[in-house]
């Protein structure tokens, strides 16, 4: 979980990861790839509920698994 200040820089720390994952598979030949799905939203009203945004990262979480190979995208 984080807290960043636009969609952009969400994008980026989401890249910089993926890119870490790739790497940790290229690095060690070990029969399987790790891979990694994120699940992102952004709330700009005070007083949103963790559990509410909690679900709807989750939401976009299994948005992107089904759509693997295409960017994902925040969901709003």
């Amino acid at each position: 979980m984080m807290t960043v200040d636009s969609d952009q820089t969400a994008e980026l720390v989401c890249e910089r990861i993926k890119a870490r994952v790739d790497l940790h598979n290229h690095e060690i030949d070990r029969g399987y790839q790790l891979s990694l799905s994120v699940g992102a939203t952004r709330s700009k009203a005070e007083g949103t509920m963790l559990a509410d945004l909690l679900a709807q990262a989750d939401t976009a979480l299994y948005e992107q698994k089904r759509g693997r190979g295409r960017p994902h995208a925040l969901s709003r």
